[in-house]
């Protein structure tokens, strides 16, 4: 089996406006783990479709799926 090396919290989720002493231990030996690499695959891809989800915004079909009306 191989295994790769994985960010805990993904550095796209990383507070930027937060100091560089509080940001870079995300970058440190602390945030990271190894997976299989069937379970760093799988991992990925779904902060992938998250990562995908946050750009696109809101599903503006929302109100209409769940019977809602807008203000």
């Amino acid at each position: 089996m191989e295994w790769e090396a994985d960010h805990i919290v993904p550095l796209w989720k990383v507070d930027r406006s937060l100091p560089w002493d509080e940001q870079i231990r995300f970058w440190s030996i602390d945030n990271l783990q190894t997976l299989c690499r069937p379970c760093h695959k799988a991992k990925s891809a779904r902060e992938a479709a998250e990562r995908a989800a946050l750009k696109r915004g809101p599903d503006p079909q929302l109100p209409i799926l769940f019977n809602l009306t807008t203000a």
